[in-house]
């Protein structure tokens, strides 16, 4: 039987990294961090930022208003869910006085 005596031995949780940060993948993440509390040295890295190239066919990067910068992605790849919104699809009721909608095979499939 092992006895330990002193402050309970700490690992590394996502609550230890500040804004901007993730935790490290498993591989990379110390056993046990060095004191009592972790530091974000040691299990955290810096997260990705959204970049208009994530967002493909029938999608488009989240707006930022003014003075507002992107989140920084969940993981250390960003995915539509982080960076992109759906583009809206086009309904009669967008056209205004005067005009129709597109007939479906001229439509197309994203946008008006």
């Amino acid at each position: 039987k092992v006895v330990m005596y002193g402050p309970e031995v700490q690992r590394c949780q996502a609550s230890d990294c500040g804004h901007g940060l993730i935790l490290k993948s498993s591989g990379d993440l110390p056993g046990f961090c060095r004191d009592a509390t972790c530091l974000e040295a040691e299990c955290c890295q810096p997260a990705k930022s959204c970049t208009a190239d994530v967002c493909g066919l029938g999608y488009l990067p989240k707006p930022v208003l003014p003075g507002e910068t992107l989140d920084f992605c969940a993981s250390t790849v960003c995915t539509t869910v982080d960076c992109c919104i759906t583009t809206p699809r086009c309904r009669e009721s967008d056209c205004g006085e005067g005009f129709i909608l597109k007939g479906a095979l001229s439509l197309p499939l994203y946008g008006c």
